[in-house]
């Protein structure tokens, strides 16, 4: 290799891991101490269930061709403050693809997808190894812009349930309804009617209430459902507005949620108790009969 190429070489990786240092600094920045202390006083007491084992979670956060998210600082703080309070999982986060390659994948009991966008499972080995991973009885976590992760692999869909992703306005207000009142993913919600705030999907195909076990969606009774700017594909004929769901794909356990959008959805209490409960399931830790 000449000199000249070297060096332009031996500088084009000198300049990534800088940027890549310098992207994780500014992902910590983002959060503020205001914010970080109402997170911290959001988060679960305890964890629903006791851990059979040592939990490790892989929580990755990779976007091409979208900005992403404000709020995944905001998420990957509180899914580690709450693995590492309640003792139920310790975590990795990364940015990186190769994370998922079978080989690095195997020393996982569960992914967290936090709002990742685009080509995250870019090569036939790499979808191979998450369904290798499922399969074998590993867990899938996703929140809100995972549904349009991967949109070039059919199966995907599949695997999480649901694809799409239009929306009302980012501060929608919705009354949510317990379709599963008696799961235990739900315990956070139980007994009181709860409003949340943020920018709630409306799926297309695969989704389908066969296809996936519905826990909360919008009570549409309950709730205006003309709030905001009028945005094409929003209002369903059979008035069915899921927000969080479960199912099984082979041994695997996938548990998607569309809370995710705004920062501030991880600083509410309920909602970090019904994620943790999710991961929980996601790991095998948390029973449920779905």
């Amino acid at each position: 290799m000449p000199r000249w190429m070297r060096n332009r070489w031996l500088g084009a990786l000198v300049a990534a891991a800088l940027m890549a240092s310098l992207s994780a600094a500014h992902a910590q920045e983002e959060i503020a101490e205001e914010q970080r202390a109402l997170i911290e006083a959001a988060l679960p007491d305890a964890a629903p269930a006791a851990p059979e084992a040592p939990r490790k979670l892989l929580i990755l956060t990779l976007n091409e061709g979208y900005g992403g998210h404000g709020s995944i600082p905001y998420a990957t703080r509180a899914v580690q403050r709450m693995g590492e309070k309640t003792g139920a999982f310790e975590t990795v986060v990364s940015h990186d693809r190769s994370m998922i390659d079978a080989e690095t994948l195997d020393q996982f009991d569960a992914i967290y997808l936090n709002n990742t966008v685009g080509p995250l499972f870019d090569t036939q080995e790499r979808r191979e190894a998450l369904t290798g991973f499922l399969a074998s009885g590993g867990g899938l976590v996703g929140n809100h812009a995972v549904t349009v992760t991967s949109i070039d692999w059919p199966e995907f869909g599949e695997i999480l349930g649901a694809r799409g992703a239009w929306h009302r306005d980012p501060d929608e207000v919705v009354t949510i309804k317990l379709d599963d009142p008696d799961s235990p993913l739900n315990a956070a919600f139980a007994g009181e009617e709860i409003t949340l705030t943020d920018e709630f999907f409306r799926f297309e195909a695969p989704y389908a209430r066969d296809h996936v076990h519905v826990l909360v969606s919008i009570d549409v009774d309950r709730t205006d459902m003309h709030q905001g700017e009028d945005r094409p594909n929003v209002i369903r004929e059979d008035n069915d507005y899921p927000i969080s769901w479960t199912r099984r794909h082979g041994a695997g356990r996938v548990f998607y949620t569309s809370l995710g959008h705004n920062p501030h959805v991880f600083w509410h209490p309920k909602v970090l108790r019904h994620l943790l409960a999710g991961i929980q399931w996601a790991m095998g830790d948390l029973k449920a009969d779905h």
